[in-house]
């Protein structure tokens, strides 16, 4: 019997196994005299499922049969040494796809090579498909990148699943796959330099609104910023560079806005650090973990004006305070144990 043979007799088995299955499920309700649209829902998931298993298992049966066939060409045996074999996943858009394939060595240049992936087109350490990938960038062309990342998720697998997704595409995971492809994510133009350090400092404010009497909505706001710059014409004054203010009533659609302003106008690889800044409460100390990003070292830190407050309350002595204060600011740490 042939590869092609066995994998068609595979097929046909296993999916006339999970038909199977739904007949026995419909005839037992049956006869339990259970009626109602679970009956219904049940079958839809169940036929999900199965449609999700035969196209995960045609595709793992092509993969490896283009693996095998290879594999036996005399082409190869003349050219390339059979070094090891081993299991590969990555997420298609029918769910998690675990496949074996074959890693050849160069007979001449003693170089690596692996035909599946080359065939394929597999890009190397990557855990979802190309296809996978451009569905994420096109919805992001859409809508936001958190929402088109949720909506990918929500097309991988079985859709009828009402649990938790065991596959999710973060918008971290996201915003790389904007990236790699090139596409800028928002309407910013690219900045022709970017700084290896950012600032966002954050605040919420109390707003007025104007048809509900005297009511007040809480209104987050961010500003992100490269640096602080004397004013021309003014000795104390100074400026921030690079600025930019976004403001939400929601706190997601504020980050998720600084994030597609920072993706679309500044090069990711040269920003090496962002310290996030505010009076330290406990949203703006969250909000650091929605910045992370590879190569890049976020933190929290108070603003001047609440870490002068915050050591006023520490020492209760004006001098005491501002000895501290040039310390800190100098980084001295030895001097500051001493003190």
């Amino acid at each position: 019997m042939t590869i092609l043979t066995q994998t068609k007799a595979d097929f046909v088995n296993s999916f006339l196994n999970d038909i199977s299955n739904l007949y026995s499920f419909i005839g037992t309700q049956a006869l339990e005299n259970k009626k109602g649209f679970s009956n219904y829902f049940s079958i839809i998931q169940d036929a999900d499922h199965a449609t999700n298993q035969l196209a995960l298992n045609i595709l793992r049966r092509l993969i490896e049969t283009a693996d095998q066939k290879f594999r036996d060409e005399p082409m190869r045996k003349q050219k390339y040494h059979i070094k090891a074999k081993h299991q590969r996943t990555i997420t298609t858009i029918f769910g998690s796809l675990t496949f074996e394939k074959t890693f050849y060595e160069n007979k001449f240049t003693k170089k690596p090579y692996v035909y599946v992936d080359d065939f394929f087109g597999f890009e190397k350490y990557q855990r979802f498909d190309l296809f996978v990938k451009s569905l994420v960038v096109q919805a992001c062309s859409e809508m936001s990148i958190a929402k088109a990342a949720q909506k990918i998720s929500d097309m991988i697998g079985e859709r009828t699943n009402l649990g938790v997704k065991e596959i999710k595409i973060s918008r971290q995971t996201a915003r790389t796959f904007v990236r790699k492809f090139k596409l800028n994510p928002s309407n910013f133009r690219k900045k022709e330099t970017t700084p290896d350090t950012l600032f966002i400092m954050f605040d919420e404010k109390y707003v007025p609104l104007q048809k509900e009497g005297k009511k007040k909505a809480m209104v987050y706001h961010g500003v992100i910023f490269e640096g602080i710059r004397p004013v021309k014409g003014h000795k104390k004054r100074k400026e921030l560079t690079g600025k930019n203010s976004f403001s939400s009533r929601n706190l997601t659609k504020l980050n998720e806005s600084l994030l597609d302003y920072i993706y679309g106008s500044y090069d990711l690889d040269k920003i090496k650090k962002i310290h996030i800044m505010g009076d330290g409460a406990l949203w703006i100390k969250n909000a650091a973990r929605e910045f992370v990003m590879n190569g890049c070292d976020v933190k929290f830190t108070l603003d001047k004006f609440h870490f002068k407050k915050a050591l006023r309350l520490v020492f209760l002595d004006d001098e005491k305070e501002d000895i501290a204060l040039e310390k800190i600011l100098d980084d001295n740490k030895q001097d500051d144990k001493k003190e």
